[in-house]
């Protein structure tokens, strides 16, 4: 597995769920139980209609460009076509700010809702977030009913909702870290399949080796993978969690946990006790 010489200039947080962005603010959102985590009027689809074609004319090229975008699994979409189509939940590593735009170009045409880190909210970026799909991630337990809320009508809709389970982005990291159980929870709420993506690194060539810094990405679509109905809950979303971050691993290019361990005390990171 290829790892980017770009991880020996960043240090990494010592919690794993730290964030490593600092944010500009702007706005200030009130997220309390009357904010609309998902819109659904018709200024919101207007908009997010026409950010979907700027986007796949635009942006998306320029992200395929910038770090040569190859994808690896997208038969997978086919195959399990049946089962995606009734709505489904996908996770990822997270590994840069361009990462979610790598992924829709590797979903295409699928569109993604996304629970999103609040402090994004208070961001220039907070309009384009919100307009992409974005639910921000409330802070008060009140809140949270409503948060739910629109996280269920998306898989309601049978929609694809992508869910960043580490639960925040480090930059090029070259391990997988623990994965939190929110989108699991999600997925066996609505006995929906969990579609592990993966994001790995290649080494610059050609005329990128000239200008870039940072790694070419390859992005890797797994085969969904589905709750245990055998388990009881609890029991069905932490074995459901383990299976999908252990195939991240692997389609990162991580053989075993033995190998992301090391990977992990390589860059000083705290590993948690199984």
């Amino acid at each position: 597995m290829y790892i980017s010489p770009f991880t020996y200039t960043v240090t990494y947080p010592k919690k794993q769920c730290q964030h490593m962005v600092q944010i500009k603010k702007k706005y200030s959102p009130i997220l309390d139980e009357n904010y609309p985590y998902r819109e659904k009027t018709f200024s919101w689809k207007f908009k997010n209609f026409w950010l979907n074609i700027l986007l796949n004319l635009a942006v998306i090229p320029v992200t395929n460009i910038r770090y040569a975008i190859r994808v690896e699994g997208r038969k997978n979409l086919r195959l399990y076509k049946k089962d995606l189509k009734k709505g489904f939940v996908s996770v990822s590593n997270h590994i840069c700010e361009w990462d979610f735009l790598a992924l829709l170009s590797a979903m295409y045409p699928k569109k993604a809702f996304f629970p999103i880190w609040s402090r994004n909210m208070e961001t220039s970026m907070a309009p384009i977030f919100k307009t992409i799909g974005g639910i921000p991630v409330p802070l008060s337990a009140r809140a949270a009913h409503q948060f739910i809320k629109a996280m269920d009508s998306v898989l309601e809709e049978k929609k694809w909702l992508h869910v960043y389970a580490e639960g925040s982005m480090w930059f090029f990291y070259p391990a997988v870290r623990q994965f939190q159980n929110g989108a699991f929870f999600f997925a066996l709420r609505h006995n929906l399949p969990v579609l592990p993506l993966a994001i790995s690194y290649r080494e610059p060539k050609g005329i990128y080796k000239l200008f870039k810094k940072h790694p070419n990405l390859t992005v890797h679509i797994g085969k969904p993978l589905f709750p245990d109905p055998a388990l009881k809950r609890k029991e069905a979303e932490i074995d459901l969690c383990s299976r999908v971050r252990k195939e991240v691993m692997l389609l990162m290019g991580i053989k075993s946990e033995e190998e992301n361990e090391s990977y992990m005390k390589l860059y000083s990171q705290e590993i948690p006790e199984a």
